[in-house]
């Protein structure tokens, strides 16, 4: 895991040490992002490099429209309501690759999706346009997201990785952000996904647009 001190955070982010608490007891920086381990100058705390960076991004662009707690709860994906968006509005989401959309309609077929539905196929999205698969491995992957995302709790924290056997089959392991990952030698490690930077963004863009309208 690429880790980043807190000196080095509040440098390049230009926040203060109050901030970088003040959000943390509002629930805006996940608790367990702040990792404490040994240096030469004694114990110093760091954190997960691009899931840090991307979340304060993202509370200095919408700290100006919304309070503390509203941004609480916008990127909190427990937030999010019941039947998150209908399927006809899928096609209006920029984070869905077009080409994605026929094989929700297959593998996944429905009137209404929840926000974790919807996280996973954003996820999907985003493993596609760096990856590229087949048809058939399109449908398999997002079998296994939509799966694994449906029972985890928490996927503001979570991270997906997904890798592959020399058998050529394709898994995935959903885990907290912040735990270590020790996989077998035979498994090749094709990427690692961070859920909560796509699931925030998502509740914050399309929940605000609907308490908007």
């Amino acid at each position: 895991m690429d880790l980043i001190s807190k000196k080095e955070l509040l440098a390049l982010t230009g926040i203060s040490y109050g901030q970088l608490y003040r959000w943390k007891r509002q629930g805006l920086i996940p608790e367990e992002w702040f990792i404490k381990r040994s240096a030469y100058t004694g114990q110093e705390t760091f954190f997960p490099r691009e899931q840090i960076l991307s979340r304060i991004r993202t509370i200095q662009e919408a700290k100006d429209n919304f309070s503390l707690e509203e941004l609480s709860q916008l990127l909190n994906p427990q937030a999010a309501p019941a039947g998150f968006c209908r399927a006809e509005q899928l096609e209006g989401m920029s984070e869905i690759l077009p080409d994605l959309l026929p094989v929700i309609a297959q593998v996944c077929p429905k009137d209404s999706y929840e926000f974790s539905e919807v996280v996973a196929f954003a996820v999907c999205s985003r493993i596609l346009e760096e990856r590229g698969a087949t048809a058939e491995e399109s449908e398999e992957l997002l079998a296994m997201v939509l799966g694994a995302a449906r029972e985890f709790d928490g996927l503001a924290d979570a991270t997906l990785t997904l890798f592959r056997t020399e058998r050529e089959d394709l898994h995935l392991l959903l885990r907290k952000t912040a735990a270590p990952l020790v996989l077998d030698r035979e498994l090749e490690r094709l990427g690692d996904w961070d859920l909560g930077p796509i699931a925030g963004a998502l509740n914050l863009k399309y929940q605000t647009r609907r308490n908007r309208v």
